[in-house]
């Protein structure tokens, strides 16, 4: 009996010392060297632990993801900054796309510009002037008007262990935009540049086609083409064509650094600031073809005359811009908004140029300085820099075509406050006696006037995040 219970408890020690070999061994560290009685003995609350490290026997697979970690320090001067800003929560941004790039057609409108009526036309024997003919361009027909497509491009990242930083760059701006208004008659449409005459002190109109009445008759103030003759009935006096034109072209750039200031899941705010550039350029143009054919006037008959007119304008802004911007996100769904106040130096430029050829089919063609509304008392080159402010506002809703693309939509508006516009270059008080090379006189007065213009429209888009 006393040999089979020793050979039992032999047994039993080597069954013990093989299963020890088969167990993995603790790293020992130099806090687990020595061991008391009561060492794994924990409090309630206690930090420090001191555990050991066992290698993991488990596949890859099934081992649990490892986050980077923020200090506990950063998350204290975050907090600082921004009370509810940081939700982290030591988790880290894992693997989020931080960075975003978007492209989008611009349907807009802009402000349309006041400037003097261009071109006026008005029936047989009917002088046209401003408010008895039917204005065509300029005047009550505002200058800018109608659709302004464009584009945008914005590219920017989040850094930071949170996104809590970040930089954001655009590119902005309208294709070149034209309004033109042409019309060529025989005189049975009586086409006229209306001004008003400092001469006789009265309105007036340059005659580019025109026709008296059935009965001879001119209803309004005789002008410079007919002088001061009697016209027959249903005589034609001039045949002609005339062109007007404006043209508007806007482009624009703008760099934010961007800091996080409140963030909760869905939704996150934050302050912009940075550099804006602008560029808005303006023009208005006239161009007139006119053929005397009335015998009983001191002009040759086929004598014609050529006008130009041009007022071009650029505004170009440098500044700083802040602002705030906000994103919610609702599962497939987004909406963003961006308040941004710009501002700083607008440079303002005038350019006011013209001629007139007269070509009498005799003698050589004869040019001279100035044509309708430009003459030698308003022609020239003038600049000069004034303060400006441009606010914008952009709402933009998103919906998610695929997990990292999106489908925009949304409304601007951009506000310039001291732009100088083409239009509002232009006196319509002419002194014909410097026309066609006579000493240079007192109007059209050389202006230099500025005004505030607006754009507005829809944005359609796709953003891209990465």
């Amino acid at each position: 009996m006393k040999k089979l219970l020793l050979s039992i408890l032999v047994a039993g020690l080597c069954f013990n010392q093989a299963s020890a070999q088969q167990m993995p061994k603790p790293i020992q560290t130099n806090a687990q060297a020595t061991r008391h009685i009561g060492d794994g003995v924990r409090s309630i609350g206690d930090t420090n632990r001191t555990s050991l490290d066992y290698p993991d026997m488990r596949p890859e697979s099934f081992q649990p993801v490892s986050f980077s970690t923020v200090p506990v320090s950063h998350e204290k001067e975050m907090a600082a900054i921004a009370p509810t800003a940081y939700s982290c929560s030591g988790t880290g941004k894992a693997c989020a796309a931080n960075r975003w790039f978007s492209a989008e057609t611009l349907l807009w409108f802009g402000q349309g510009q006041s400037s003097p009526a261009m071109v006026v036309t008005s029936d047989p024997g009917v002088l046209p002037l401003e408010g008895v003919g039917t204005t065509q361009f300029g005047g009550n027909r505002a200058l800018g008007s109608g659709l302004l497509p464009g584009y945008r491009l914005t590219l920017g990242q989040y850094f930071g262990d949170c996104d809590e930083w970040g930089i954001n760059g655009r590119i902005y701006g309208i294709y070149s935009h034209n309004n033109t208004y042409s019309l060529t008659s025989d005189g049975s449409t009586s086409i006229g540049i209306p001004f008003y005459n400092s001469l006789i002190g009265q309105p007036d109109s340059y005659l580019v086609a025109f026709q008296s009445g059935p009965g001879g008759t001119v209803t309004g103030p005789t002008t410079v083409n007919t002088g001061t003759i009697n016209i027959g009935p249903s005589t034609v006096v001039s045949t002609g064509n005339v062109s007007a034109r404006s043209d508007i072209d806007m482009v624009g750039g703008d760099t934010s650094l961007m800091m996080l200031v409140g963030r909760s899941g869905s939704h996150r705010v934050d302050l912009i600031g940075g550099y804006t550039y602008n560029r808005l350029k303006n023009s208005a143009s006239l161009e007139t073809t006119s053929t005397n054919v009335y015998s009983g006037d001191l002009i040759a008959d086929g004598t014609t005359f050529y006008t130009n007119d041009l007022f071009a304008t650029d505004n170009e802004f440098h500044g700083g811009h802040v602002g705030l911007q906000s994103t919610i996100n609702r599962q497939c769904v987004s909406l963003t908004t961006l308040a941004k106040f710009s501002f700083g130096n607008v440079h303002q430029f005038s350019n006011i140029s013209g001629y007139s050829t007269v070509d009498d089919q005799v003698n050589p063609l004869a040019t001279y300085a100035g044509g309708i509304f430009t003459q030698q008392s308003n022609m020239g080159v003038a600049s000069r820099n004034v303060f400006g402010f441009i606010p914008e506002l952009n709402i933009k809703l998103g919906m998610k075509l695929k997990n990292n693309l999106a489908f925009t939509t949304g409304y601007t508006f951009m506000y310039w406050s001291n732009v100088a516009m083409a239009g509002s270059q232009m006196d319509s008080t002419i002194d014909l006696s410097q026309t066609l090379g006579g000493p240079a006189g007192n109007r059209p007065a050389a202006v230099f006037n500025d005004s505030s213009y607006w754009m507005q429209g829809i944005d359609l888009g796709l953003t891209w995040t990465f």
